[in-house]
């Protein structure tokens, strides 16, 4: 009996399956083939599949095929400072962010880069060697031979037990040092990363990366990080699954991001996964800052990676089946909630609003915490007939003065660290009141007081757009607008505030003046005199003390008016908060985010407890809504109410 062995054919190159450039169906190609229009097109598309196979396994750096959504953190690069890529397991982070960082590195030339992982093990075994992969033939074929030369101004030394030695210099002297967050920060200052020739134009496809963070890079690093890449304007790229929950590095960069663009996540279909978003969504893109720098956040699904088994047997997905929905939002999405120990926890993006986007119509209150060091932080509110409140001003506010409160470098000090607002300019009560004024003030454009010069005008409605462009507050053009019709005086126009209300334990304290003690509501509504020439600094200002409820009280409070069913659909009147802060209060909105109760942090020296403590007693003295002709009483409005 004889044995008949067929042989089987290799596959033609053209038809290599390859996940990022797919195949047409059998049946697809078999109906092309059918004409010699099809066919030739066929033929075309294949030839070219074929050389782009061929050219992202010879020249990867050049001709790489990029994983899905890839477009979307180049777009991140070219409007932020910081992109923060969070992915879940086997996205694909890396893979897609070594090639941009060496596309800088070979782009740009001379100037100095940090490459770093977590530990030099980690950083051989992975960083390393994805750098090393990706580096063109004609500089692989340099490996050792730099080292041999003492002319040569380039260093490739790469061996997988031990990377590239700490040091990788291209040709073109652009220098790739690879460090560890295991190392201490201190040790490197004085570095400024980036392309050093400020001459060399920026190319916008090419995002200039002096620093690729890969893991957990701890908050000291990457703040050291920033002040290298400041000089040069480099920007930052970091790569972190967040594994672990949220790091004081993650909070600094992603507390108050902004969702901009979702997706579905088929792992969470069932709900809605955030306020705000539609069912079944996670966040793909979100915008944020890091102080004053601008920080681009990226979510790369898992699903999306062809090459990540996330859909085979013992994948992710097969590894989320029953698990908890943090568990899956981590894993699977890159998305971690900081919730622990947080006062607020309903408390998010879609409690801050633009501020043109308040409403005109409310009535005005003040709140105020008088600090012996500190500056007074001060907020200002629009209580609304539907029962919202807007906070639509704060002081200090950050543009002119910086954060009142920064992430700590302690994990456990969940109140943050003391900020650059907070140590008091220097004024008493005079020049309290002169600010609160200032800042009150409504200024009518120049272009509307000449129309209304001669008192009560009518000014076309078609008009009062053009003429009113320059005013962003609502609320001070209806307040314009009303006062034009009337024929009032333009050139004293201010908010109207209800209610002035002060720390009820500021409000108790003595000091003496002019041999009296006097506790500060009595110097607020007194006149304000220069105790050597008596000239007076300011006029009166009634101020009423705030409840002095115990703190878990009005913490209670605020989340009356932060409560919504937050895994159903958002929906005003419906189901909706009742608190909404303008983005301009950033401040306030910082310490929404993080603040936790004292007895939950690890010091009673609270950074953020102040934008808290106004808001705890505004909304428990209960502020309302004033109907016009005083329909609700209220108590005190001050001289200048």
């Amino acid at each position: 009996m004889t044995e008949t062995v067929q042989a089987t054919r290799p596959a033609h190159p053209a038809f290599t399956p390859h996940p990022l450039l797919p195949l047409p169906s059998p049946e697809a190609m078999a109906a092309a083939a059918a004409t010699p229009e099809g066919q030739a097109k066929l033929l075309a598309f294949l030839a070219e599949r074929r050389r782009a196979l061929e050219l992202s396994v010879s020249d990867p750096l050049n001709h790489r095929l990029r994983l899905p959504n890839a477009h979307k953190v180049d777009a991140l690069f070219a409007e932020n400072q910081i992109v923060y890529e969070a992915g879940g397991k086997r996205a694909g982070k890396t893979v897609d962010g070594v090639p941009r960082f060496l596309q800088a590195c070979f782009k740009y030339g001379k100037g100095k880069r940090w490459c770093m992982q977590d530990n030099a093990k980690s950083s051989i075994a992975n960083l390393q060697q994805l750098v090393w992969d990706n580096l063109p033939e004609t500089i692989r074929r340099l490996n050792l031979k730099g080292s041999r030369d003492a002319r040569a101004k380039y260093r490739v030394h790469y061996k997988p037990d031990n990377g590239f030695d700490g040091l990788l210099i291209l040709p073109n002297e652009c220098e790739i040092h690879f460090l560890n967050y295991s190392q201490n920060p201190g040790d490197f200052l004085g570095w400024k990363l980036g392309k050093a020739d400020p001459v060399l134009p920026l190319d916008p496809a090419v995002p200039d990366i002096g620093a690729l963070l890969d893991e957990n890079c701890p908050l000291p690093w990457l703040e050291n990080i920033l002040l290298r890449c400041s000089d040069l304007g480099a920007k930052v790229h970091w790569m972190y699954s967040p594994q672990d929950g949220i790091t004081p590095a993650i909070k600094a960069v992603t507390r108050g991001a902004v969702t901009v663009e979702s997706a579905p996540a088929e792992l969470l279909a069932e709900r809605v996964n955030l306020p705000g978003l539609p069912k079944g969504h996670m966040p793909v893109v979100r915008k944020g800052t890091f102080g004053k720098v601008s920080v681009g956040i990226f979510h790369r699904f898992t699903q999306w990676n062809p090459f990540s088994n996330y859909a085979g047997k013992g994948g992710l997905r097969d590894l989320c089946e029953g698990r908890d929905r943090d568990y899956i939002m981590r894993n699977a999405y890159g998305y971690c909630e900081d919730v622990r120990g947080r006062a607020f926890p309903l408390f998010g993006e879609w409690n801050v609003v633009p501020s043109a986007t308040i409403p005109a119509a409310g009535s005005n209150y003040l709140i105020t915490d008088p600090g012996g060091s500190k500056n007074w932080f001060t907020l200002w509110a629009r209580a609304t007939a539907g029962g919202e409140l807007w906070i639509y001003r704060e002081w200090p506010d950050w543009e002119t003065y910086g954060d009142w409160a920064v992430v700590s470098q302690l994990p456990r000090k969940l109140n943050g660290d003391k900020g650059p607002a907070q140590p008091t300019i220097g004024f008493g009560p005079a020049q309290y009141k002169n600010l609160f004024l200032e800042l009150e003030s409504i200024r009518v454009p120049a272009a509307i007081q000449a129309r209304a010069v001669h008192g009560a005008v009518v000014i076309p409605a078609a008009d009062w757009p053009e003429l009113l462009k320059s005013v962003n507050d609502p609320h001070h053009a209806a307040v314009i607008k009303a006062a034009v019709a009337a024929g009032e005086d333009l050139t004293e126009l201010r908010e109207r505030i209800e209610d002035r209300l002060i720390d009820p334990r500021a409000a108790r304290n003595q000091s003496a003046s002019d041999g009296m003690y006097q506790d500060l509501i009595t110097k607020l509504g007194a006149v304000s005199r220069n105790e050597q020439s008596g000239v007076i600094e300011a006029q009166p200002m009634n101020f009423t003390a705030a409840p002095g409820l115990d703190l878990r009280d009005g913490v209670g409070s605020i989340n009356e008016y932060l409560y919504f069913k937050s895994h159903e659909e958002r929906l005003p009147l419906v189901n909706s908060p009742r608190l909404f802060i303008s983005d301009r209060c950033r401040n306030l909105v910082w310490a929404m985010n993080t603040y936790s109760l004292p007895t939950d942090s690890e010091t009673t020296d609270d950074a953020c407890e102040d934008p808290i403590d106004c808001l705890r007693y505004l909304v428990t003295r209960g502020v309302y809504y004033v109907v016009p002709g005083g329909k609700v009483q209220t108590r005190g409005g001050g001289s200048y109410g």
